[in-house]
């Protein structure tokens, strides 16, 4: 019987000492939580669709999405609130 020669790692030289690799050097600007829901699976799709053509990730997405809704809110309350307030001249 032929024997089989092992396999390569295939990992290379570990890193130098001190040398950051990839992004071990980012700290997060704040702590993370996990959100969890359930959507419809073509919601998912839709969803998850925009975020790549975008460039963004589906967090990021739901952040801004969220930002604009605030947004939006505040908008419709201080028209609500010019309307309520007598003019004052």
């Amino acid at each position: 019987m032929a024997r089989v020669p092992p396999k390569p790692s295939g990992k290379g030289l570990p890193p130098v000492p001190g040398q950051a690799v990839g992004d071990l050097d980012k700290t997060e600007p704040e702590a993370y939580a996990t959100l969890n829901f359930k959507v419809t699976e073509a919601f998912k799709i839709e969803f998850k669709t925009y975020a790549a053509q975008h460039g963004k990730s589906m967090n990021r997405v739901l952040q801004e999405a969220f930002a604009l809704q605030g947004n939006k809110q505040l908008v419709k309350n201080a028209r609500k609130a010019r309307k309520a307030a007598p003019l004052v001249l």
